[in-house]
């Protein structure tokens, strides 16, 4: 008999721990700080006589002790380091006066104002030379600007067409017509305002209240003694209409 033969297989695990550390390093790093303070000089020493007129003036600078005290309070301020390489410099100097203007010089007199109003001046200028020689140049070229005697010659047609229609209408007479003239250098408005007829004395409650024969006699008579053309104009129209 044969003997047989036989395998075994077997897998082993080992767990292990795993750590995960995340390192998040500075944005920005200061190496170095360098501080720069410039500082104004005291005011001079000044020496006057019996008549408070200024004789001397002598500088009147800083002492090293006190530039030494400002440079150790602008170090505490910014942060000094000396291992790091910091710097801190204070020094003086005479600081330009402030220019000192005089309130009693008048505001057309400054010279800034004197600036300001040339300039305005011009700018009007300018526009008054657009409207007045430009414009109308310009216009003229185009045919859109009339001359006065195209004007004159529009305000007597307009005038003539107006004065028919107020005849046609019996608003006036042909002799108030024939007394209206176009005068020299008369609008179109002056004109109409010649050719509206009166206001009548005759309110409408006069006409409301003649109730009477008398009344309404009186009333016409009235009537006829201010507008006689309108009276006669409207006497027309009722015979051809009969």
């Amino acid at each position: 008999a044969t003997q047989g033969t036989s395998a075994a297989r077997s897998t082993k695990n080992y767990e292990l721990d795993r750590s995960v550390r995340h390192v998040k390093n500075a944005t920005g790093t200061l190496e170095r700080l360098s501080v720069a303070v410039l500082i104004n000089e005291r005011a001079p020493t000044v020496t006057k006589n019996d008549k408070g007129e200024v004789t001397d003036s002598k500088p009147n600078p800083y002492s090293d002790e006190e530039i030494t005290r400002m440079q150790d309070l602008v170090r505490g301020v910014v942060g000094y380091d000396e291992k790091r390489g910091d710097v801190v410099t204070v020094v003086q100097a005479k600081f330009e006066p402030e220019p000192v203007y005089d309130l009693s010089i008048p505001w057309y007199k400054d010279e800034s104002m004197q600036t300001y109003i040339k300039s305005g001046l011009l700018g009007v200028m300018f526009l008054a030379f657009l409207m007045l020689v430009i414009r109308p140049a310009v216009l003229r070229m185009l045919g859109l600007l009339k001359t006065p005697a195209e004007l004159e010659a529009e305000a007597a047609a307009a005038a003539e067409e107006e004065k028919k229609k107020l005849l046609a209408d019996g608003e006036l007479s042909p002799e108030d017509m024939n007394a209206i003239q176009l005068g020299e250098g008369e609008t179109l408005e002056e004109i109409k305002a010649k050719l509206k007829p009166k206001k009548s004395s005759i309110s409408m409650e006069m006409l409301d209240t003649a109730n009477t024969y008398d009344d309404k006699v009186a009333l016409v008579r009235m009537i006829v003694a201010e507008d006689t053309s309108r009276v006669a104009s409207v006497l027309k129209k009722m015979i051809k209409l009969a």
